[in-house]
C-alpha cells in the first residue's frame, strides 16, 4: 500500500498512540451510572461527549445549551483516558441558556492530549464540540487551519459505521468510551460492499476508559486494507452485552486531507 499522506488528522491519530475521538448531543443515560467512583456526574441526566484533545496544534471547544425553561444545574466532568477525573465545572445555566468552554490558545504548543467529557444536568442539555487545527501539525503550507465539528454520541451497545480506506490517502477510524465500571469487551467486524465478512478484531476498554485508532492500526484490518486501492464497506462493533453501553464517533480524511466526523448508528445487520 502506499504511503498515505500525513495530514493533520492522521498525526493526530499517531501521536494519540490509537486513542482517539468522539463527541455528545442530547444523549440520556441512567442516573445510576453515577455511582460512587464514577467519574460520571450525578444527575437526572447524563451526556457524553467521547473525545477531546488539545495539543500539537488542537484545541476543542465544548458548547452545552439547556433544553428545559427553567434554570439547570449542570457538572461537566472532563476525564482522562483511564477515567480519572482531569476537571470539574459546576454551573447554572438560565432557562435556554448556553454555555461554552474552550481550551486556552496556549494549548496548541503542548504535547497532544486526549480526553473526553461527561455531563451531568438536572434536566436535558444539548452538548456538541468542535475540534480546531492550527498550524503545528499540519503538512506544508504551515499556515494550514481546520476545524471539525461533531454531535453527541447516544449510549450504544451495538452500532454500525462507514469504513473506506484508500491508497490515496483516505481513512477512517473509531473514538470510544466506556461508559462503565467494569471492563468492557468490544467486537468489531469489518464487512466489504457485498456484505461479506472481511476480517474481525476485538479490544478491551478497562473501566471508563477511551480509546481511539484507525483502521490501519489494527493488525486484524492491515493485511485485507493494505492490498487494497480502495475499500468501502462498513463497521460493525458490538459491546460486552446489552449493559455495557460505549460512546462513539467516526472521524476520517479524504484523500485531499480533509478531515470530517460522522456518527455511529445504533444497531447491526441482523
Amino acid at each position: 500500500m502506499k504511503q498515505a499522506r500525513t495530514g493533520p488528522f492522521q498525526k493526530f491519530m499517531r501521536s494519540a498512540a490509537g486513542v482517539f475521538l468522539a463527541m455528545a448531543m442530547g444523549c440520556v443515560f441512567q442516573a445510576a451510572w453515577a455511582q460512587s467512583g464514577s467519574p460520571i456526574p450525578a444527575g437526572a441526566v447524563q451526556t457524553i461527549v467521547p473525545h477531546s484533545a488539545y495539543g500539537g496544534g488542537w484545541i476543542t471547544r465544548l458548547f452545552v445549551a439547556n433544553l428545559t425553561n427553567s434554570a439547570n444545574i449542570v457538572t461537566i466532568n472532563r476525564i482522562d483516558q483511564i477515567g480519572n477525573i482531569v476537571t470539574s465545572t459546576t454551573t447554572t445555566l438560565a432557562a435556554a441558556g448556553t454555555l461554552e468552554m474552550a481550551d486556552p490558545e496556549s494549548n496548541r504548543t503542548l504535547p497532544l492530549t486526549i480526553n473526553w467529557f461527561a455531563i451531568g444536568s438536572q434536566g436535558p442539555v444539548t452538548a456538541s464540540v468542535l475540534f480546531d487545527f492550527q498550524g503545528a501539525a499540519a503538512v506544508p503550507p504551515s499556515s494550514f487551519n481546520t476545524a471539525i465539528g461533531a454531535l453527541a454520541s447516544a449510549q450504544v451497545t451495538a452500532f454500525t459505521a462507514v469504513a473506506r480506506v484508500t491508497t490515496a490517502g483516505s481513512t477512517v477510524g473509531l473514538a470510544l468510551a466506556n461508559l462503565n465500571s467494569t471492563s468492557n469487551t468490544l467486537t468489531i467486524k469489518l464487512f466489504d460492499q457485498g456484505g461479506n465478512l472481511a476480517a474481525q478484531d476485538s479490544l478491551t476498554l478497562g473501566p471508563f476508559a477511551q480509546t481511539a485508532f484507525t483502521l490501519l492500526q489494527r493488525t486484524a484490518f492491515q493485511n485485507i486494507l493494505q492490498n487494497k486501492n480502495v475499500f468501502d464497506g462498513t463497521m460493525e462493533v458490538s459491546t460486552s452485552g446489552s449493559t455495557m453501553p460505549v460512546a462513539s464517533l467516526v472521524v476520517g480524511a479524504n484523500d485531499q486531507n480533509q478531515d470530517f466526523s460522522l456518527p455511529v448508528t445504533s444497531g447491526v445487520a441482523k
